[in-house]
């Protein structure tokens, strides 16, 4: 009876300790980040579309629409609105 009793006694301990170690380990500390990974990172700026009397975000615009910058249409030659006639949708 009491060798029973004990390990009855060392099992319930068990069943209490092993979840509390387990939750006690730690993730392991990510990679620092190297140099070329640094230059890699890009930054990009919200385009904000106004359409419908309303802004919001090209992202999440559902229609066509193209995002051209000033170096962009001096490339292509264009100096006014109709310069881009077949060069961009709608």
């Amino acid at each position: 009876m009491h060798n029973r009793k004990t390990a009855l006694l060392c099992g319930a301990a068990l069943a209490f300790a092993l979840p509390g170690l387990a939750m006690a380990q730690t993730a392991a500390a990510p990679a620092p980040a190297t140099q070329q990974d640094e230059q890699q990172e890009t930054v990009l700026d919200d385009i904000v579309v106004t359409v419908e009397r309303r802004e919001q975000s090209l992202q999440n615009y559902a229609g066509t629409a193209v995002a051209l910058t000033g170096e962009d249409l001096k490339a292509v030659g264009v100096q006014d609105i109709s310069d881009l006639e077949g060069r961009v949708p709608g």
